[in-house]
C-alpha cells in the first residue's frame, strides 16, 4: 500500500536521496545537501514536498517524492514548478499518478 504524506523533516531527509539517486544517478544528492538547500530557501516563495511511502511491509520506505514551488528566477504568482520522482523499482505501479 502506498501512502502520500508531507515529509517529517529532518527525519525523512535520509529516505529522499534514495529515490532521487536511483531515478537520476548522474546528479547524486544526499540528505545533508537537501537539508542545506532547504535551510537557504527563500521563504517568500511557495514550496511544498510530498512523499510516497510503501507501508505494505514491516519497514516503511520512501519510494517517491513530489515537490511544487514557485520558480525564484522567473516568479509569476499562481504559476508553479512541479517535480515528481519515483524510485526505478516502483515505476509503473501508480506511485507517480498518486503523487
Amino acid at each position: 500500500m502506498i501512502k502520500i504524506r508531507h515529509p517529517n523533516f529532518p527525519g525523512d531527509y535520509p529516505g529522499i536521496p534514495g529515490v532521487l539517486n536511483a531515478e537520476n544517478p548522474e546528479w547524486p544528492t544526499s540528505a545533508e545537501k537537501l537539508a542545506n538547500e532547504d535551510s537557504v530557501r527563500d521563504p517568500k516563495f511557495h514550496w511544498a514536498v510530498y512523499v510516497a511511502e510503501n507501508t505494505s511491509s514491516n519497514e516503511t520506505q520512501i519510494v517517491g517524492m513530489a515537490s511544487e514551488r514557485h520558480d525564484p528566477g522567473a516568479h509569476r504568482e499562481g504559476k508553479f514548478m512541479v517535480n515528481i520522482r519515483v524510485h526505478t523499482e516502483w515505476q509503473g505501479r501508480g506511485v507517480g499518478s498518486s503523487l
